[in-house]
């Protein structure tokens, strides 16, 4: 309720409450209210006790208007920000990759990048997304080389970095008996 409160305060206008109010079978009642549209247009204080009041009246009488509110394109991005993990407890978001969070060693432009895949991924899909994941993996690769104290040039691609991290670095050194196939695997990776 707070969440949703605290998006419409943010986001709605007089024209989304009435459409909201036609969608949801509440017109008479938003229209009817004693200080909604009007603490709205006039910018006072009360506005975000208003909502509340609203939102309340849809829990009492019809929690499909709740949906109406959760699914309203101003909302729903609010939401997503605010209680990922609750709309996914309720169903929103089904098949949603969960956001990945990057070791210690790797650096803000990482962290940023993988963030920004997570919300790519959430609102636009996964083509959206594989750019800043590829910025991700070539951040991290470079830190990981770093960390190592493995040489490589400030501008070097990811590939370089790549095969500078594997022939260098002492975990990746040998595969044992599948190290063909290993290798493989981690090159397409």
């Amino acid at each position: 309720m707070l969440a949703m409160q605290r998006a419409i305060v943010a986001e709605f206008n007089a024209t989304d409450w009435h459409e909201l109010g036609y969608l949801t079978g509440f017109h008479d009642y938003i229209q009817g209210h004693s200080r909604l549209l009007r603490s709205l247009g006039f910018g006072d204080d009360d506005y975000g006790a208003c909502v509340f009041q609203v939102l309340q009246y849809f829990s009492n009488h019809d929690t499909r208007a709740l949906v109406a509110v959760i699914e309203h394109q101003k909302i729903y991005p609010h939401l997503q920000q605010a209680l990922a993990d609750k709309l996914i407890e309720l169903g929103y978001q089904v098949g949603q990759v969960p956001a990945v969070l990057p070791s210690a060693s790797a650096s803000d432009v990482v962290r940023r990048a993988l963030m920004d895949a997570d919300n790519l991924l959430a609102t636009s899909g996964a083509p959206s997304a594989i750019d800043r994941l590829h910025t991700a993996m070539h951040g991290y690769l470079k830190s990981a080389c770093r960390d190592s104290a493995i040489a490589i040039a400030g501008d070097a691609t990811l590939t370089q970095a790549y095969k500078a991290l594997r022939t260098h670095h002492p975990s990746l050194q040998s595969f044992g008996a599948h190290e063909s196939e290993v290798g493989k695997i981690l090159r397409n990776l």
